[in-house]
């Protein structure tokens, strides 16, 4: 339902779109966009898909990164961004796999998205990934954006579920099967 530009990449199309779409992952950033959005002089809605767990404190480590050594990028935007982090660190592959953030959906962050691209450019892969099936979650509607910014000898990959028509799985062996096994494939180099 956003009126968020489908081609990013040209200069002459304006952004101005008709609402913002958010999925913060620190409670510092949901402070930051309330605060952005009580402080404008213009209103537009506000839809924040972010879980509840979000707005207690967390704390992270950021590991300092080569960005030649990095063979993989993965696009993330939600909670399941803590999972791949933790996984990472269990994995040993710190150096090798750069997780980008995209914590707002519409408008389309393209400065923001381009400056990581252009910082590992020399990644052999870029990936988005989420917990949602592939026709649900933010894939979609990113995918044609970030396959635009990207060099064109590179393509956008896909880790999540497979298309459905429910949300979830119902069965909670069967959930936690496909959430390791999106792990998995996250940091196989």
């Amino acid at each position: 339902m956003t009126s968020d530009t489908f081609d990013v990449t040209d200069p002459s199309v304006k952004v101005n779109t008709n609402m913002h779409i958010v999925n913060p992952t620190t409670p510092a950033q949901y402070f930051h966009l309330l605060r952005r959005q009580m402080k404008r002089n213009f209103r537009k809605p506000l839809i924040v898909v972010g879980p509840k767990t979000l707005l207690r404190p967390v704390t992270w480590t950021k590991t300092e990164q080569d960005p030649s050594a990095v063979e993989k990028v993965l696009f993330v935007s939600g909670k399941l961004y803590y999972d791949l982090v933790k996984e990472r660190e269990t994995k040993g592959v710190d150096e090798k796999v750069a997780i980008v953030r995209v914590e707002e959906l519409s408008p389309f962050p393209k400065d923001g998205l381009l400056e990581q691209i252009k910082t590992y450019s020399g990644a052999k892969e870029f990936t988005w990934i989420q917990e949602e099936p592939q026709n649900g979650g933010a894939y979609s509607f990113m995918e044609p954006r970030i396959r635009q910014l990207l060099p064109e000898s590179k393509s956008l990959g896909y880790i999540g579920r497979a298309p459905s028509a429910a949300p979830a799985t119902g069965i909670s062996v069967v959930h936690r099967k496909e959430s390791a096994d999106i792990l998995a494939k996250a940091f196989r180099l």
